[in-house]
């Protein structure tokens, strides 16, 4: 953990953040003034994240290594955060993976996994935060899919159904927290093609913190 948080300031909570799209994203939220929770199964990487953009731009940053493929994990992360009384404003579920082959050859438990860490970490997450973030009538959730989410293809069946699940989702339960007197939580969407659970190279994008 860096430096106390800022009541000004708010938090980005970032799953995936050790590499990729994840990695990119805490920087863009670090530059434009947001506290950090960065989760990610490497802790190393994640320590080192947070320290540089702590340092860079005088946030705090809060590393927990998690593998989304258990479980648990969700409620775990959302318990620790509830002790520490860090409050979450922006929800990005960034981690997910696919495994490419045929559907019959494929292992079982890493498909499961898939789904796991692409659909049902990211459901959980979302339930967790979300009631924080209408009882505060302020708040955002960022969903990373896939161009794979648009249509079914080869070799590839879990996760471009699961990617398929991660694009309807948000537009299903923004209707559904409906309420007169509550505004809200804003939704939005990335798009990535398939990644592994391997850590990919970091990529260059231009991706903005806020709308």
């Amino acid at each position: 953990m860096t430096e106390a948080r800022s009541d000004k300031r708010k938090t980005a909570l970032i799953t995936g953040a050790s590499s990729g799209i994840g990695y990119e994203l805490a920087k863009q939220f670090a530059k434009n003034h947001h506290d950090l929770v960065l989760v990610a199964r490497n802790l190393q990487v994640l320590h080192k994240l947070a320290d540089d953009l702590a340092n860079q731009y005088s946030i705090s940053a809060w590393t927990l290594s998690k593998d989304l493929a258990n479980p648990t994990a969700p409620s775990e992360i959302f318990e620790e955060l509830e002790k520490q009384s860090i409050k979450v404003d922006y929800l990005v579920n960034n981690a997910g993976f696919g495994l490419q082959g045929l559907f019959w050859e494929l292992d079982k438990q890493s498909q499961h996994d898939i789904i796991q860490v692409n659909v049902s970490a990211l459901t959980h997450l979302t339930r967790l935060f979300l009631p924080g973030m209408v009882q505060r009538k302020s708040g955002g959730i960022l969903n990373v899919a896939s161009t794979e989410a648009f249509q079914p293809g080869p070799l590839m069946a879990v996760y471009y159904a699961s990617k398929a699940y991660v694009l309807s989702s948000p537009k299903h339960c923004q209707t559904s927290c409906t309420e007169p007197v509550l505004q809200r939580p804003s939704y939005a969407l990335a798009r990535q093609g398939p990644v592994s659970r391997r850590e990919p190279d970091l990529e260059t994008l231009d991706c903005s913190g806020e709308e």
